[in-house]
């Protein structure tokens, strides 16, 4: 799936700015054992606090189910937490609501993710 490679593309880069247009204005992120964070803009800065730490962020599509203008497109993932010497092999399941845009774009509505 396009959008699942250029998510992993705007982490694995990483260019956090690059996740701004692919959530949309009301978006809301529900990460483990952090608060929601809502639209773009915050959802961005979740991401980038965590910096350059998560590398080779790979989502494999499981399943996509469109209900006329939303789809739940489930994925699972996988990648390498570096924290100076130590790396540990991150891996879990991630969901997200798509809502089709009237310019014809897919973009998040809605995004949890678990690690295993």
């Amino acid at each position: 799936m396009k959008l699942n490679a250029q998510w992993d593309a705007a982490i694995n880069e990483p260019n956090f700015d690059a996740l701004l247009p692919m959530y949309a204005a009301d978006a809301k992120l529900m990460p483990p054992g952090a608060a929601p964070v809502s639209g773009p803009t915050a959802i961005r800065e979740f991401f980038a606090k965590r910096g350059t730490s998560v590398r080779n962020h790979k989502l494999e599509l499981v399943e996509v189910l469109q209900m006329g203008d939303y789809a739940y497109v489930t994925s699972r993932f996988k990648a390498l937490l570096v924290k100076g010497e130590e790396t540990t092999i991150l891996s879990g399941s991630t969901v997200k609501l798509y809502e089709h845009q009237s310019n014809g774009e897919w973009k998040v509505k809605s995004h949890i993710f678990v690690r295993e």
